[in-house]
């Protein structure tokens, strides 16, 4: 997928469906006294309206980090988002402020409707 120009919002390869969740490359890390060490290496994904992920994986496989990571809920002493890109309906979240970020958590992805559920 490539990013979305302003006002554009993306759409499924090959259906012609908005896209509503888009990550890509995603790498967390955790940071400690040795540095950082990756947690998740490259997550991506790609969700339209209506559509419904399971994410399922062995404890430890990194399913809790990514989803926080996508929230943009890590605890920012312990953990960081190193590279990657995720947007919602092609608003690139990684970029916003906190305060942006908190009107969209708030807004935006606590609201089902947005997604046409």
């Amino acid at each position: 997928m490539r990013p979305a120009a302003a006002g554009n919002v993306p759409v499924a390869p090959g259906s012609g469906t908005t896209l509503a969740l888009e990550v890509e490359a995603l790498t967390v890390a955790l940071v400690g006294r040795r540095g950082q060490v990756p947690v998740v290496t490259g997550a991506g994904l790609a969700l339209a309206r209506r559509e419904i992920l399971g994410v399922v994986g062995e404890s430890g496989s990194g399913k809790s980090m990514t989803s926080l990571a996508i929230m943009r809920l890590l605890d920012a002493r312990s953990a960081r988002i190193v590279e990657g890109s995720v947007r919602l309906f092609g608003r690139e979240l990684l970029s916003l402020s906190e305060r942006e970020m908190r009107s969209v958590r708030g807004r935006s992805i606590s609201d089902k409707s947005i997604f046409g559920i």
